[in-house]
């Protein structure tokens, strides 16, 4: 049988097997049941969507990616809304 390490985030492990012991699965138990999820789907069993305009803005502030310049807060409106 393989054994896989893997590094995650305490707070990430912490929060995911919350969950899982609320359902009475364990860590283990989880990562397995997604591994079978994977192969039966033949893909990753995850909802993937695009981001809304509205994520993509809080992502380009929270990381200081700017396009353009503007004059003023009312020329910024103004682009926000074509």
């Amino acid at each position: 049988m393989a054994q896989i390490n893997v590094k995650i985030d305490d707070k990430l492990k912490e929060e995911a097997q919350d969950i899982l012991s609320s359902y009475g699965v364990d860590v283990t138990t989880g990562i397995r049941m997604y591994f079978k999820a994977i192969v039966r789907s033949k893909g990753i069993p995850l909802e993937l969507r695009p981001k809304t305009e509205l994520e993509q803005a809080n992502y380009e502030a929270d990381n200081h990616i700017y396009q353009g310049t503007y004059n003023s807060f009312e020329d910024y409106k103004k682009a926000m809304r074509q």
